[in-house]
């Protein structure tokens, strides 16, 4: 979870575009363990949270204009704590394309 510490406290100043796609206990942690934060980065127009109620190996994506990183889950549904980033792209196309794929399938918070 220290990734998302450092999304919502490094980028509070930033006016940089971010999404995140989160599982419904992801979300739950994000409540939890980071409620000011939360509530601090929900308030800023260019930062949006969405919910996949799905079943889903990904734990988390976020893609902004400069990079992507995704946080799955293991074959268990245990976060396993390790994030992909990249910043070339081809992976900002798939993870747009992906992003967009779960969006349709999620609620916004």
């Amino acid at each position: 979870m220290r990734f998302f510490s450092e999304i919502f406290l490094a980028n509070k100043d930033n006016d940089t575009r971010i999404t995140l796609v989160v599982t419904e206990k992801i979300c739950e942690r994000l409540k939890t363990d980071f409620k000011e934060e939360l509530k601090l980065y929900l308030a800023r127009e260019k930062r949006k949270l969405f919910i996949c109620k799905k079943e889903i190996k990904i734990a988390m994506l976020v893609k902004t204009e400069y990079f992507m990183a995704a946080d799955f889950l293991t074959s268990k549904g245990i976060f396993d704590q390790e994030t992909i980033m990249g910043f070339e792209p081809a992976a900002l196309r798939w993870t747009e394309d992906l992003v967009l794929y779960y969006k349709e399938q999620a609620q916004q918070i």
